[in-house]
């Protein structure tokens, strides 16, 4: 009896340690790609300052470009990846983090 008392002690010792893992705070662009036929160099993502340096070729800004964004985990963007973009003004991308706690305009 005594050795199932321990038992049922060390189980919920164990079972209350257990915790959801928290959600992601992080909001950042990892990767930004663009159709290398639209390309005049590569590109470039300036964490720092939340810039993305993309060196478009003619074509590119008289069609617009379908963009592929991998983003921090669970993170969310708008405009969303995969939407056509028009470079003939600038373009801002907000995301928010998985969390909710952060958000961040590039």
């Amino acid at each position: 009896m005594k050795n199932i008392h321990y038992l049922i002690i060390a189980y919920f010792s164990v079972v209350s340690c257990i915790r959801e893992a928290p959600l992601n705070p992080e909001a950042d662009i990892e990767e930004f790609k663009i159709d290398g036929q639209f390309l005049s160099s590569s590109t470039i993502i300036d964490q720092a300052n939340s810039k993305i340096l993309i060196y478009l070729k003619l074509d590119a800004y008289q069609s617009g470009v379908s963009l592929s964004l991998n983003l921090s985990q669970g993170a969310t963007i708008i405009p969303a990846s995969g939407t056509l973009v028009k470079f003939d003004q600038p373009v801002f991308y907000t995301l928010q983090s998985e969390s909710g706690e952060n958000q961040k305009t590039y």
